[in-house]
């Protein structure tokens, strides 16, 4: 098998370019492999700030499941049906705990706050108090900051039907249902 590229095509020779059916039998191959594997749990069974990460999946009766971790509340995985009812990853997900936590962009499938976007300066005045919070997008303060709830793990407080539920203060009747 021939396979190599030159910097620059030439509409006259057309040996610049070997195409290499192989090959691209080889890499469709490994894409479709990597679609097809299920994620692992254990791959986010971790434990981070003396908490235990998890992965939980739901599932109904439409061929519908989604992942989600306790560590940020993120969506891992989400597949549906597509028009041709194969079933089909719709988010763009970490396989791993640490793909998560490696990432540069941390706010990647999470669920962000206490607040959603940017305050201004890190600062905010409510009834005559001025407020400093942490400055983590200089120079503002976004999305809950360093300690904002993409970065927590999170208590699974029930399991039950096709639905979690994440308590977000343990003294607040405040909560995230998520129900497929």
């Amino acid at each position: 098998m021939q396979m190599y590229a030159t910097g620059a095509a030439s509409s006259d020779d057309k040996t610049d370019y070997i195409y290499s059916k192989p090959l691209l039998f080889i890499c469709t191959l490994h894409l479709i492999l990597v679609m097809l594997t299920k994620i692992s749990a254990e791959s986010f069974d971790k434990t981070l700030n003396g908490q235990k990460s998890a992965l939980y999946f739901l599932n109904n009766n439409n061929n519908t499941e989604i992942a989600i971790t306790n560590y940020g509340a993120r969506i891992v995985s989400l597949i549906v049906q597509d028009k041709n009812k194969q079933p089909t990853d719709v988010v763009v997900g970490f396989d791993t705990l640490a793909g998560s936590l490696n990432s540069t962009e941390t706010y990647h499938g999470a669920v962000v706050g206490r607040y959603a976007n940017r305050i201004a300066r890190g600062r905010f005045s409510l009834n005559g108090n001025t407020y400093e919070l942490s400055i983590n997008n200089p120079p503002n303060h976004l999305h809950g900051g360093s300690k904002g709830f993409n970065n927590q793990v999170w208590k699974v407080q029930e399991i039950k039907n096709q639905s979690l539920n994440f308590p977000i203060f343990q003294n607040m009747v405040k909560k995230i249902i998520l129900v497929i």
